[in-house]
């Protein structure tokens, strides 16, 4: 048997389970680094990022990869029982910049919904989910004065707050709350070399290599600018025939 829950009001019912050790069921430990082909382990060892970047003209959304482990206990024969079943994230972003606000609060605060069983005794399963939409990302450049064309380097800061919820024989249970930093920036992920396709003797096209799971975050990239939206990497023109 599952110990018992925790009831818990704040303006609507909510129950919340609490791990054997009297914590969160749900321990939130990192934000894994995708491996090579945008890849994951479940892995104690796998790489994180501890500082995320990512580029004011995204046409994705900052996608953040919590490794949770589980805190319950289970003796034999209970371990379907006591595994549980991970339902999304509660995000909540905020800005270290006091002159940024006033963004739509679907866009600040919200629920990143991503599925994955979490087994007990210290099982362990990576998730994906949406932190940052990239529509907000658009919003600060807007607010910054910041465009494609915009030589100067402008960063802002962002503080993300997650709380991972699921499901466990009917009852919610949850992570602690992860805090993550992020830098929004016009150059510092993406580098626009104009519009596509770009000719590679005039400008060379140097980063060519993207963040494998998603061009716009934790990378360096050259990018061309199509439909007044990046495009990365950059295209090259094509050669002329011989």
């Amino acid at each position: 048997m599952h110990r018992p829950c925790i009831a818990i009001t704040l303006g609507l019912a909510l129950s919340a389970c609490t791990a054997d050790n009297g914590g969160e069921a749900i321990y939130l430990s990192k934000n894994v680094a995708p491996g090579m082909g945008c890849t994951f382990s479940a892995s104690a060892a796998e790489q994180f990022t501890a500082h995320g970047t990512y580029s004011m003209f995204a046409t994705r959304g900052y996608r953040m990869y919590p490794q949770l482990v589980s805190q319950l206990t289970a003796a034999d024969g209970q371990t379907q029982a006591r595994t549980i079943q991970v339902r999304g994230a509660r995000v909540d972003l905020t800005f270290a910049d006091s002159s940024l606000g006033g963004f739509p609060s679907e866009l600040t605060k919200f629920q990143s919904l991503f599925s994955a069983p979490l087994p007990p005794n210290g099982g362990i399963a990576d998730g994906a989910f949406e932190l940052i939409p990239a529509e907000l990302a658009r919003m600060v450049a807007a607010a910054k004065g910041v465009t494609m064309t915009t030589t100067e380097h402008v960063k802002t800061e962002l503080i993300a707050k997650v709380v991972v919820f699921g499901d466990l024989a009917g009852d919610e249970v949850v992570s602690q709350e992860f805090q993550f930093p992020v830098t929004l920036c016009n150059d510092c992920v993406t580098t626009s070399l104009g519009a596509c396709p770009i000719d590679t003797a005039v400008t060379p096209i140097v980063n060519v290599t993207p963040n494998v799971c998603n061009p716009f975050q934790d990378g360096v990239v050259d990018c061309c600018v199509q439909n007044n939206e990046l495009v990365c990497p950059a295209v090259a023109k094509p050669e002329p025939n011989p």
